[in-house]
């Protein structure tokens, strides 16, 4: 609130794709020693010029942002803030039943 009254806007991240809450099945919470009853099924990817995310693929699941839970979409929002406009982040993917780590480089929503 206090940037929107000192400057006009607030500033947000934006990794670029559309995604759907997903409940993530006991076999491959099992499997890949995770806690995560849930995570963001990506459904499409947008490509822009100013966001990095070559290495997210249509049906990766996200389940973590730098060692945070991602449960579901609104997780997702809460950490795309204006620190994280142009820097690397780190996710934690399930990518056909495997978790495996990637980067991305969120641009800024317009």
């Amino acid at each position: 609130t206090e940037k929107l009254i000192s400057e006009g806007k607030v500033r947000r991240g934006i990794i670029g794709i559309v995604g759907q809450f997903y409940h993530i099945p006991t076999k491959i919470k099992e499997s890949n020693n995770i806690h995560n009853k849930s995570g963001v099924l990506i459904q499409n990817i947008e490509n822009k010029a100013n966001i990095s995310n070559s290495e997210l693929y249509k049906g990766d699941v996200i389940i973590g942002f730098n060692e945070h839970k991602i449960l579901n979409i609104d997780d997702l929002h809460r950490f795309l803030d204006e620190s994280t406009i142009g820097e690397k982040v780190s996710l934690n993917i399930l990518r056909s039943g495997e978790l495996i780590n990637i980067s991305v480089i969120p641009g800024e929503i317009n």
